[in-house]
């Protein structure tokens, strides 16, 4: 049975996921705190978690750059720390350098998906030198995508 920790949960959460507790080989568990580096240790055990984004959401709704880039340090800090509980790798070498490069030029960036792949995302302000970093990028060996999904302006 694969465990399966969820943070951040509301009620309307929970009636929509319990029709799949303890069925498929998943098992959930559900905590109303948010999942933050105070919180993290109740992951440890879980085989994945699921961390809901309203804070994230909210920045995209106020087109506020800023919060949207907090949550995703956020976001990147709490894979490492799950990752770290519980022995696992979620951020590959390659992508380490991805990110370290996108924060040299004021990018927020993480792994995409649940990590351990070959791809990252970066959310730039009008500050980030995009082809810049794309070529620091490139001198890594790290091969940008050519495309844009979503722009706020």
């Amino acid at each position: 049975m694969k465990k399966i920790a969820f943070f951040d949960v509301k009620q309307y959460d929970i009636a929509s996921f319990d029709k799949f507790n303890g069925k498929d080989g998943l098992s959930f568990k559900y905590f109303e705190t948010r999942l933050t580096p105070d919180t993290v240790q109740l992951a440890r055990g879980f085989d994945g978690i699921c961390v809901f984004v309203n804070d994230m959401i909210k920045g995209f709704n106020e087109k506020n750059i800023s919060l949207i880039q907090k949550q995703i340090r956020l976001n990147r800090q709490l894979l490492k720390d799950f990752a770290s509980l519980n022995h696992i790798a979620i951020e590959i070498p390659r992508l380490t350098k991805l990110i370290n490069i996108a924060e040299q030029f004021n990018g927020a960036a993480k792994t995409s998906g649940a990590g351990n792949g070959d791809c990252g995302i970066v959310i730039a302000d009008e500050k980030t030198d995009i082809e810049e970093m794309k070529n620091n990028w490139r001198k890594n060996g790290i091969m940008p995508l050519n495309f844009l999904v979503h722009s706020i302006a």
